[in-house]
This record gives C-alpha cells, structure tokens and sequence, in this order.
C-alpha cells in the first residue's frame, strides 16, 4: 500500500511534467522500457510451484464487463465536463452502460466459471468492504485532481509549489500504511478503517475552510491528514476483502477490490469535476442577474464554465484586480461545495463501516497476504 501511494502520486506529477517539456506521447513510450524492465525483474527473481492444467477464461464475459465498465466511465467523463445529464449524448451512454451490466450480471450467474461470481456480493463483507474503497478512491483521486488547479491557479503557486502540496498525500499515505500494517492484528481491521474515515472525514471538514489566500502550511495539513486517512483504509479494505471470501478465492478478491477503487477514483475525478463546474456556473449566474459581470471583457466571459481557462494566466490577464479577486472568490467557494461532497461521501462511509463484520488478522495472515 505505500509503494503503491508514492507510485500513484508521483506518476501524475511526472506524467503532468512530460507532457509539458516534451510530448504527451511520451506518457506512452515510457512505458515500453519501464515495462520490460518488471518483466526481467518478475522472471529473474520470482520462483513459484503452478498447479498443471488450463483453467477456462470467461471471455464473453470480459468482453462484457470491458464494455460496462468503458461506458460507465464514458457517462462520468461527459459530466465532468459540463455536458447536461438529460443529453442524448449521456442518456445513450448510460442506457448502453445499463443492457450491458445487465449482460454481464446474467452471464456470470450462468458462466460454468464465472470471472466474477455474483454469489461473492451475497458476502456482507465483501460487498461493503468493496463499496468503502470505492468511496475512498473517489474522495482521494477527486484531491488530486483538483487540489493543484487551486494551488498553481488560484493562489499562483509554482510546479514546486504543487509538489509541496501534493507530497504530505503521498507521505500520509505510506506512512499510515508502514504504521497500520504493524497493528493491524493488535487494533483490529475494522478500527483501523473507521480510523481512516474519521481521518478523511476530518481532513475534507479542513478544506471546506479553505481561502484562496490560505497560507500553505493549512493546505498541507489538509492534504496530509486526507493522506493519512487513505493510508489508514487502504491496507485494512483489501486484508478484509481477501478475508471475506476463501483462499481459493483470494486473486479474484484482490483483483476486484482494486479495479472498484480505481474506478471510485476515475468517477470521483468526474463528479466532482461537475460539481465544481455546476457550483460556479450557478454563482456566476448569480452575479450576472446583478450586473456583475457585465463590465467582464467578453474574452473572459466565454470561459466561466471552463475553470482551467478561466483560470488561466492569459485569461486572468484581461481582468483587473477586483475582477480577478471576484473570479478567485467564486471558484475557492465552489471548491468548497466540491470538499463537501467528500464529507458526505466520507460519512456514508462511517455509517456502511458499521456493517463490516470484525476480521481477526494474526501475523501470519497479515505476512501471507
């Protein structure tokens, strides 16, 4: 979990810094030696005993969840950047996303070996577990992606400065995670992620505070606090997940826990992307039935419902100090509303935790898994 919490932050920030200095194409290309370098590393190092024999890969059902899951994304990504939800474009997409969740559902309940076992989510545990990462990648990838735009944008930080920020996530993450992975078998699984929630729940309730001339000290402890809180649930959703279900089972438990949390994150970055968009398009219209931007030159009215070329130093540059303080006003108080929807989401977190079913964790499961 801590390895994986660097990777996850520094990949963007690093992907972010290559497609500034030299293509985005090269977000793909350096994956082809990275790639082969853990090929040569797994087939030098790793020595395992196999099992003989083929097992049946579901491969209509494969094809069925790539489809559901694509399409699913398809409709977030569309409100994310503003598209209404009663479009065509959206209705189509989630009507095509629903005939083929339906398709997959009934596959795997008739499948002689299913990818996905529909019996699994009859498991209190398993489901629950699975929906709290769901909820967490949501809440954290929605940081992410939005916390730089406020740093570099609004308060006219440097790429360094939103490193700065961006790290105590990565911090609070592995670290939690090194310090919970310790106590798990002391503490209990089910403590510790509702440690985690609190902690999340306590960090988002931070940057509703947030000003657009917040000094940079707060916005670190905001950050490392939601770090901290990821790190906290991470290792404790998975060991839960895996535990629920058999050892038989425990590949399909791990594989399917990261796809779902991942998943929270892409939709988070969605949804909450609308949000923020949504919350500054309605204040905008506010201030326009007053007046207000009126005296805004045209070029900067184009972009209101567009907050990175609104915030852009080009844009910013056709305003005059009170225009561009009134604009910085108006996004920090929609982030806002952004951050409060991370409360409500870390909320229903705290209310589903109670529903885990308490995991013993001895240290040789913690070491085994």
């Amino acid at each position: 979990s801590a390895v994986w919490a660097v990777s996850s932050i520094i990949g963007p920030m690093l992907g972010s810094l290559i497609v500034l200095q030299l293509s985005w194409r090269w977000v793909f290309f350096i994956n082809i030696p990275i790639g082969i370098t853990a090929a040569v590393l797994l087939s030098a190092s790793y020595r395992e005993s196999a099992t003989p024999g083929r097992a049946p890969i579901d491969w209509f059902g494969a094809f069925a969840l790539t489809l559901t899951i694509t399409s699913l994304l398809l409709v977030f990504l569309q409100l994310g950047e503003g598209v209404a939800i009663l479009t065509p474009e959206v209705a189509g997409l989630s009507v095509f996303f629903l005939i083929w969740l339906i398709v997959f559902v009934l596959r795997e309940r008739r499948a002689r070996d299913p990818l996905l076992s529909m019996n699994f989510f009859k498991v209190r545990t398993f489901s629950a577990g699975n929906v709290l990462g769901f909820l967490a990648g949501f809440c954290f990838f929605g940081v992410i992606a939005y916390v730089p735009l406020f740093v570099q944008n609004i308060q006219g930080g440097s790429a360094a400065d939103v490193g700065l920020v961006i790290t105590p996530l990565a911090i609070g993450w592995s670290g939690a995670s090194i310090i919970v992975g310790n106590r798990l078998h002391r503490t209990g699984v089910k403590k510790i992620v509702r440690y985690g929630v609190l902690a999340m729940l306590l960090g988002f309730g931070m940057a509703v505070f947030l000003q657009y001339d917040a000094p940079v000290w707060y916005v670190i402890a905001c950050m490392l606090v939601i770090g901290a809180g990821m790190g906290m649930q991470t290792p404790a959703l998975l060991l839960i997940v895996q535990n629920s279900l058999g050892a038989s089972d425990i590949g399909v438990a791990t594989s399917t826990h990261m796809l779902i949390r991942t998943m929270g994150g892409a939709v988070g970055v969605s949804l909450m992307g609308a949000v923020l968009t949504g919350s500054m398009l309605s204040k905008f219209a506010a201030l326009s039935t007053r007046g207000t931007l009126e005296t805004f030159p045209a070029e900067v009215q184009q972009y209101l419902g567009d907050p990175h070329q609104l915030l852009s130093e080009s844009v910013r540059s056709l305003m005059n100090v009170e225009q561009s303080i009134l604009i910085l006003r108006t996004f920090t108080a929609a982030l806002h509303e952004m951050f409060v929807v991370g409360i409500v989401a870390m909320a229903a977190s705290w209310i589903l935790s109670s529903y885990l079913q308490r995991t013993t964790v001895t240290k040789d499961i913690r070491a085994s898994n």
